[in-house]
């Protein structure tokens, strides 16, 4: 059976069903004729009785002719009729219904046009209103298709002006009279029976229409209540093992406990970070730039080295807190993976502590990968963290790196990846390994090893997850006593790599003499910006408030060589601002910086593909590298 296609159409120049709804002209067909039979039966015994009624006239009007005009009406015309009209009760009157009906029609309307010829005058001019009736009957009464009704009418009207003209011979005013109605008629019973079966081909569709949509809304009932009584044997089932398993009902309540403090603390984390990373780029900005006013042997900057880092700390406490919120600003870069690790070292020695030894080995030739180094940062620090777990006393964890290239047999041995070419990462311990069924659970949200209290279960899914975002995948390797290897797959980057930007020192900031306007509706990070960049040797222009900025920009005499603006403040976004001091200076480039979290500041178009983004707290390296980087050049001497 077809589905109803809502976009069928009737062809307006045949009446049928086409393009792709071609299939349900045999359908209407088949329906309008069960639909039309009783009519048809009772319009061919109404149409044979007005045939033979109509004689009568004839005995009045053309007395002369009646033998000849009976001969027709009663020998021919209605026996005709009465023949259909028996032919209908047989099945084959279904295939041959138009053509009998035709046939029937044109043997009528011949006879009228022939009566007309032989007609004394002036009934001769008159007879022809016959034909009007002939019109109407096959048009609008028999049923029969339009097309046949439209064939069979002309042909008539073309008969009769043959014999009008060359029989009759006519007097032209007659004619011309007689056309108009003739021709008239017809087309008003035209406009009549187009019209007819045009609607009810409209209300085939709409019908089937109708009968689809039931049978869909029935489907979906149906369909509604498996979903359901399914739902419904899948809560008993699960309410019978929790009844059953006091232990597991425990354990689930506890990992759900576990996910809400969880949610609870990203959700805070999210509400305070653009404060709290206000506040923080206050006093690391601060920090930094008394750090470059005291000498390295004053007695001050030890304490002011350890605000800066402390500083940092927080910043990246936030920055964890927001993965697990799901809330960070991921920005994934080409980078080559040695020189990501190696700037990693020392701190995942510090986090695995002095009795285990970190080894590390860099393949050559590293192919570059595209990704977020921070995301690489949690990857590592995870897996680090477990390796250090598992190791009972002293140990080693080895970290290496090399090219690796995936065919499909590794795949399938594997049970995963797609094939091609990868960097890999493997980090190895020598602790006490996993057996196969712990294996298979590792990557599970909460499930853990680790005593209560000392793990959230979380860290080799979030590993699992970072991994498969980046298009990646993991294998695993280990056995009671053995230890264990990850081994993690990054696609290789194809494209030109730009290079790792370097830390630079203090001394070889970037700097330039562009000016530069400072938008920020945070007084004490207003100040702390203006004081980095004229160290940096830019001419500074500030502004508390969009309306404020606009406003400097108007009175500025000079030129304005870059935007460095907050992303949200009261009464104008940032990026808002940017679209208004464009139309004053269309070279105008733009920085944006934010402490919001991802989540809001996507609404605002950041940061987009192309957008200069600076996340709060910054220091003062990254802000001459950002500047630098917006203006697009060398330093100015």
């Amino acid at each position: 059976m077809h589905l109803f296609d809502k976009n069928a159409e009737i062809n307006p120049l045949t009446l049928s069903f086409s393009g792709g709804s071609g299939h349900l002209e045999p359908e209407y067909l088949d329906e309008h004729f069960k639909n039309s039979l009783t009519q048809i039966r009772i319009a061919l015994l109404v149409g044979c009785s007005f045939y033979a009624v109509f004689g009568l006239l004839d005995a009045a009007l053309v007395p002369a002719q009646t033998k000849e005009f009976w001969l027709i009406r009663y020998a021919v015309v209605c026996p005709l009729a009465l023949s259909i009209y028996v032919f209908s009760f047989f099945p084959q009157f279904k295939r041959y219904a138009n053509a009998s009906l035709f046939l029937l029609c044109m043997v009528a309307g011949f006879g009228i046009v022939i009566m007309t010829a032989i007609a004394a005058p002036p009934a001769n001019y008159s007879y022809y209103a016959g034909l009007i009736l002939v019109f109407i009957y096959l048009f609008t009464f028999v049923k029969m298709g339009f097309l046949w009704a439209m064939a069979a009418s002309w042909s008539i009207i073309v008969f009769y002006e043959i014999m009008a003209i060359y029989v009759l011979k006519a007097p032209f005013p007659i004619l011309l009279n007689n056309n108009f109605f003739i021709i008239g008629s017809n087309l008003y019973c035209m406009i009549a029976g187009y019209s007819i079966e045009y609607f009810e081909r409209k209300n085939f569709l709409l019908r089937r229409m109708l009968s689809d949509e039931k049978d869909t809304v029935a489907r979906m009932n149906d369909a509604l209540e498996r979903k359901v009584m399914e739902r419904t044997r899948d809560l008993e089932t699960a309410n019978r093992k929790i009844h059953e398993d006091a232990d597991r009902r425990i354990q689930l309540e506890t990992q759900l406990l576990q996910a809400q403090k969880m949610e609870s603390v990203g959700r805070l984390a999210g509400g305070v970070a653009h404060d709290f990373n206000n506040m923080l780029a206050v006093i690391q900005g601060n920090a930094e730039i008394a750090l470059d006013k005291v000498d390295r042997i004053h007695p001050v900057r030890h304490h002011l080295d350890q605000i800066f880092k402390t500083t940092q700390r927080s910043a990246d406490l936030v920055r964890q807190l927001l993965a697990f919120a799901r809330k960070q600003t991921i920005a994934p870069k080409v980078l080559n993976l040695n020189e990501t690790i190696q700037a990693m070292l020392k701190m995942l020695q510090r986090l695995i502590g002095e009795d285990i030894d970190l080894l590390w080995r860099p393949g050559s030739d590293l192919w570059t990968i595209k990704m977020d180094p921070s995301q690489i940062d949690q990857v590592l620090a995870n897996l680090c963290v477990n390796a250090r777990d598992a190791i009972s006393d002293v140990g080693k964890i080895t970290i290496e790196t090399e090219n690796a290239t995936i065919d499909e047999r590794h795949c399938r041995d594997h049970g995963g990846g797609a094939p091609g070419k990868y960097v890999r990462l493997s980090v190895t311990d020598n602790g006490c390994g996993m057996d196969r069924e712990t294996l298979e659970k590792i990557f599970d949200p909460f499930f853990t090893t680790k005593e209560l209290g000392k793990g959230t279960g979380l860290g080799l899914a979030t590993v699992y997850g970072i991994v498969s975002q980046n298009h990646g995948f993991i294998d695993v390797h280990s056995e009671p006593g053995q230890g264990t290897t990850f081994e993690i797959y990054l696609p290789r980057h194809e494209g030109e790599s730009k290079g790792i930007p370097q830390h630079k020192t203090e001394q070889y900031l970037p700097s330039g003499h562009e000016t530069i306007l400072l938008v920020e509706d945070e007084p004490a990070l207003l100040k702390m910006g203006k004081t980095m960049l004229h160290r940096f040797g830019y001419v500074v222009l500030t502004a508390g408030t969009p309306e404020e900025a606009i406003d400097l920009a108007g009175r500025h005499a000079g030129n304005i060589d870059l935007l460095m603006t907050d992303v949200i403040m009261p009464g104008m976004n940032g990026r808002d601002l940017a679209r208004r001091l464009q139309t004053r200076y269309p070279a105008l480039k733009a920085v944006f910086m934010s402490g919001y979290t991802a989540d809001v500041i996507a609404h605002h178009g950041i940061p987009d593909k192309g957008v200069q983004f600076i996340q709060k707290p910054f220091s003062m390296e990254a802000l001459a590298v950002k500047v630098r980087e917006a203006l697009g050049g060398e330093n100015e001497e």
